[in-house]
């Protein structure tokens, strides 16, 4: 059982009237054993420095610690370890009233306590009452601090906190005075104790992050908010973990959606064109965009941007605290872009901060070290995702040298993708033999058809962006366990992908299988990772596909509109199961009025309305059956419904 979380937030805040010394030097020195009386060459400085490694440096990685005391700068609670203890500390045991506490000479190594130091840290407490409140240490609550990561066993009590702080820094019995040992009963505390000890995102919303720390990664987008920009006054997206599809007529935002979401997730916006502009002549509040990353251990960060109208700018906090999973787009005219939080798609050879080039503007330097940390996005045209680019071999040459090694790695996955992705009615995606291009020296891999291997850039446009939209997810998955396994980082364990208009250029009955052989593609590249969609599209054969695996706990529907007065509006909606793709077409996710040709939706829509009438006119009724016979099939349905019409008025159709 460990120290709740409820119960170290407590102790942060009670905390907050204590001097450090009390909580630092002072304990430092009892956990050594500092001698009483006499002094003996001890490093202080280096002991103090330890301690606070020990027991206030929540982030190992961090070169800051976490201060609960009295600090001289309001609310500066993070302090940097490198010269704490030799400067601010040193300044406090030779320069302050604490100093009466040591036996020290100046410029000495040696410390001790003075025999009467227990009088002088007593009357420390009493004389800055109006500072500390005269007030004795509360114990309990230091040593939930202190030993926040201690398993202290099945069945603890909470004078087992005390007992363990007595214990570790070998309190005696005159310094009692110092300290107050009472503890909460569980009535008034709440859940003391708790199975599991706090997590690094519980201790992060407590306490905040330390200046230098590192952003927690695998995150997936929790929502976006955007106000003032864009065709809809506002945009609120609540995300889904899984499947987040966006549906609505054209010109309306979908793109730019998908676009602020990329943005959002990375950091970055694709291109010039890509980023959300407001439009100066509509007059409108203060544009805004506000988004959430959900990181793996359950943290939500909440991020913030206002536009600049000066400099055409989002203005928010520079500092990531979070990371999107590694994201991959497909965008509709064929283009795509990777990011990776941990730098898989950056070469190690692009920028060495040692030897950075000189000359450099300041945009320039923070674009070479963002591409260092793994922080830069890679933007593909078409031609670069098969040819390839600075950054990639290309399709071409990476699918040669894939299926050519003998591990064949990571051509095995590479098949076992295009094969989940591979339309129905036909054989599965398979590679054929590499070919010699006749054109240039390069070979060029193929696609094993019934009648023969075709060359991939003779394959048709459906088939080269389902085969591309493979390729990319399987490079980006390869390089980024690459650089993990370097770098002795887990791998992801979390992925974004966004496609817009998932439906180009594929036959209805290959949009009648992709998006669930999309939801299966996690378990294709790993047991353990997680991807979450966000799907633009058009086609009432996609969201078909979806209703036999559609979760309204995993999956969401979003849709955007235009009302007759011509005001778009953003919305979140109940998917609903129309069954028949006919049915998809007329309900309000593509809202047409009758599923067929458009002039027979106007003929229908007039008979529709003359069956209202009390009085039909007959020759009404038949200058209308003369229009539904001119372009309604003999099949359609809605001939039994006016036949029936027509009869019982007194006229043969």
């Amino acid at each position: 059982m460990f120290v709740s979380p409820g119960i170290i937030a407590n102790a942060v805040k009670s905390l907050n009237d204590i001097h450090p010394f009390y909580g630092t030097t002072f304990l430092a020195c009892k956990a050594e054993n500092l001698p009483v009386g006499r002094s003996i060459p001890f490093a202080i400085s280096e002991i103090e420095t330890n301690f606070l490694k020990r027991y206030y440096q929540t982030e190992r990685e961090s070169s800051f610690f976490y201060t609960a005391f009295i600090t001289t700068v309001r609310n500066k609670r993070w302090i940097n370890l490198r010269k704490y203890a030799s400067s601010t500390l040193q300044s406090t045991r030779t320069r302050s009233a604490f100093k009466h506490a040591f036996i020290h000479e100046s410029g000495s190594k040696n410390w001790g306590w003075h025999p009467l130091y227990r009088a002088v840290l007593q009357d420390n407490l009493k004389e800055n009452r109006n500072l500390f409140h005269g007030k004795p240490i509360p114990t309990f609550e230091l040593a939930a601090w202190l030993f926040r990561d201690v398993d202290f066993g099945d069945e603890p009590r909470p004078s087992d906190l005390i007992q363990r702080f007595k214990s570790e820094f070998h309190i005696a019995q005159d310094e009692n005075l110092l300290f107050d040992f009472g503890v909460p009963t569980p009535s008034e505390a709440g859940t003391i104790f708790s199975d599991e000890k706090i997590n690094r995102a519980e201790l992060r919303k407590l306490i905040g992050d330390p200046p230098d720390a590192k952003p927690e990664s695998s995150g997936l987008l929790a929502s976006l908010s955007i106000r003032g920009v864009g065709p809809a006054e506002s945009v609120e997206l609540s995300a889904a973990p899984r499947l987040n599809l966006l549906t609505g007529d054209n010109g309306l935002g979908k793109t730019f959606v998908l676009e602020t979401i990329w943005w959002a997730l990375t950091g970055h916006w694709i291109d010039d064109n890509s980023v959300a502009q407001p439009d100066i002549q509509t007059p409108r509040s203060q544009p805004r965009i506000r988004y959430e990353i959900a990181t793996e251990s359950s943290r939500s960060v909440d991020s913030s941007f206002r536009y600049d109208w000066r400099t055409g700018q989002w203005i928010g906090k520079r500092r990531r605290e979070a990371l999107a999973g590694l994201t991959v787009y497909a965008r509709v005219d064929g283009s795509y872009a990777v990011w990776d939080p941990t730098g898989t798609v950056v070469r190690s050879s692009d920028v060495n901060v040692g030897e950075m080039p000189k000359g450099l503007t300041t945009r320039e330097r923070a674009k070479a070290i963002s591409r260092l940390q793994g922080m830069e996005q890679i933007v593909l045209t078409n031609q670069e995702v098969f040819e390839g680019s600075r950054q990639t071999e290309g399709l071409l040459r990476d699918w040669v040298k894939w299926q050519n090694r003998p591990d064949r790695y990571p051509f095995a996955e590479l098949c076992q993708v295009l094969e989940l992705l591979s339309p129905p009615e036909m054989r599965s995606l398979k590679p054929g033999r590499i070919q010699d291009s006749i054109f240039s020296h390069l070979e060029v891999p193929t696609i094993a058809y019934p009648y023969g291997d075709v060359p991939i850039v003779h394959a048709s446009a459906g088939i080269r962006r389902i085969i591309s939209l493979a390729y990319l997810i399987v490079w980006a998955w390869t390089e980024h366990q690459k650089i993990s396994e370097r770098t002795r980082e887990e791998p992801q364990r979390r992925m974004v992908i966004l496609i817009d208009e998932l439906e180009a250029h594929l036959h209805p009955l290959w949009q009648r299988t992709i998006l669930p052989a999309l939801i299966q593609l996690g378990e294709a590249l790993s047991s353990e990772l997680k991807i979450q969609f966000f799907i633009a599209t058009h086609s009432p054969l996609v969201m078909a596909s979806a209703e036999p695996f559609f979760d309204e706990d995993t999956d969401k529907q979003f849709h955007v509109k235009m009302s007759a007065e011509g005001t778009v509006t953003f919305e979140e909606k109940d998917f609903v199961e129309h069954g028949l793709v006919d049915y998809w077409l007329v309900s309000p996710t593509f809202n047409l009025r009758h599923p067929s040709n458009a002039p027979a939706e106007k003929w229908i829509e007039e008979a529709k309305r003359l069956q209202l009438e009390k009085k039909p006119s007959v020759n009404e009724i038949r200058r209308i059956s003369e229009g539904l016979t001119s372009v309604l099939a003999s099949t359609d349905p809605f001939w039994v419904r006016w036949l029936f019409f027509a009869e019982r008025h007194g006229v043969e159709v």
